[in-house]
């Protein structure tokens, strides 16, 4: 069984790479959570307009309808390994 993303799997991931080292980053992340809300309204919109939240929802629902797979490269994305 061939467990490799495919191309549009490796485009996301590399979407959210490109995201988290944007907009997302680890010195940012403790910043929130310094913050009496611990997140950002503009981070959690930008990822919600993505598509990244709810992707596991079928799409009658709402969601993103996305399988394991899909979710997964998401969820793994790491950027600057």
């Amino acid at each position: 069984m061939d467990l490799s993303l495919n191309e549009t799997q490796q485009m996301l991931q590399k979407t959210v790479e490109d995201f988290i080292t944007r907009d997302a980053n680890r010195d940012k992340l403790i910043e929130l959570q310094q913050t009496p809300r611990g997140y950002s309204d503009e981070i959690w919109r930008a990822a919600s307009e993505l598509g990244w939240v709810g992707m596991m929802i079928p799409e009658q629902y709402g969601g993103g309808g996305s399988d394991f797979a899909t979710t997964a490269a998401v969820y793994e994305a790491r950027p600057g390994l």
